[in-house]
Formats: C-alpha cells, structure tokens, sequence
C-alpha cells in the first residue's frame, strides 16, 4: 500500500487564526513503530532480568560442577524467552494487521484540522466526521516519527510526521498543540 494524499495544508490569515490540514493514509508500519517504541523500555528491562537468571543459574552449576547440566539446560535458558518476546511481537502485527484488514480504503484515509483558535481539532474518516474538544486531550507526545494523542487510558492515536510536508508545517502543529494543551503537550523543540 502506497501513500496517498499525503500533504499537510496550512492556511494563515494571523497566528491567532491559523489552520493545519494534514491528509494521513494509515498504514501498519506506523502502529507497529509506535507500539514498539512505546514497550522498548519494557523489552529492554526483561532482556536484563533474563541475562541476569541466566548469569546467576550459569554461575550456581558452575559451582557445584555441572556443566553438562548448563549445555543441556541452554535451550530453555536462550530459547523460552526470545519465543516469548518474538511471539509477543507478532502477536501485536498480526492484531493490527487484521485492524487495519477490518477498515475500507476510506476508512484508511484520515483529514485531521487543527485550529489555532478553536476549541478543539476536527477528524474526517472516510465519510464520518467528529470532533475532539481539547479538554478531552490528556496529553500529546512529540516522537521522533509521529505524535502521540492519548484521550484516555486506553484511547490513543497516532499522527506520522511523514504527512507534515516541510517544517513550517511541523512548526504550526508543535505552535497550535502548544497555546491549546500548555503542560499537556510534551514536544521537542
């Protein structure tokens, strides 16, 4: 699946009326790399917990002189735990490959309208249309690819920066995000 209509509009009578169109074609890349991003740190601390039961175990039989025992053992020391990790993470492609299957082509194409002086950001998918009144925004997270909109505990979405054309376009979200959310928005500089 290509990208299409992937441009970022912005529309600037004044600062205090400035409005960004971004037109996003969702894609399974983009979940993934936010999802995986958002469990690395996790990922890594379970690495470190699995090296150090496996030093300590390595570690007791070569104390009591068993050896044997570690090399019959490894499989299970090595093996269980990049199933389980590589397991997970399939299991998350797979889940939101069969969301993204789930969804018409329209359905995959999303308008976002951000609005300097309104009093929230309108969505069009496909042919719905809705509107997330900035009270409603817990929080919004700059990424390296993307920003993270999180509504509430379990309600997020993302918005790849691939689809912000220049850096103008970039510097009118971060400028929008910031004099709406104040503390809520987490951007870079």
């Amino acid at each position: 699946m290509g990208i299409k209509n992937s441009h970022c509009h912005i529309y600037s009578m004044s600062d205090s009326s400035k409005t960004v169109h971004i037109d996003v074609t969702l894609e399974l890349k983009d979940f993934f790399n936010a999802y995986f991003d958002a469990v690395k740190k996790r990922l890594m601390i379970a690495a470190l917990i699995v090296a150090v039961v496996i030093g300590s175990f390595s570690y007791f039989f070569m104390l009591i002189g068993e050896q044997n025992i570690l090399w019959q053992l490894s499989p299970l020391f090595f093996g269980f735990p990049i199933v389980a990790i590589v397991g997970q993470l399939l299991r998350v492609h797979a889940s939101y490959r069969k969301c993204l299957a789930d969804l018409s082509d329209s359905e995959k194409n999303l308008h976002y309208i951000f609005r300097a002086d309104g009093d929230g950001f309108d969505v069009i998918r496909g042919k719905n249309f809705g509107h997330i009144a900035w009270e409603s925004v817990r929080k919004v997270t700059e990424r390296v690819g993307y920003f993270h909109f999180s509504l509430t505990r379990t309600e997020a979405f993302i918005i790849p920066k691939r689809f912000l054309v220049d850096g103008a376009d970039l510097k009118a979200i971060r400028m929008i995000l910031v004099s709406q959310l104040k503390s809520r928005a987490a951007l870079k500089a």
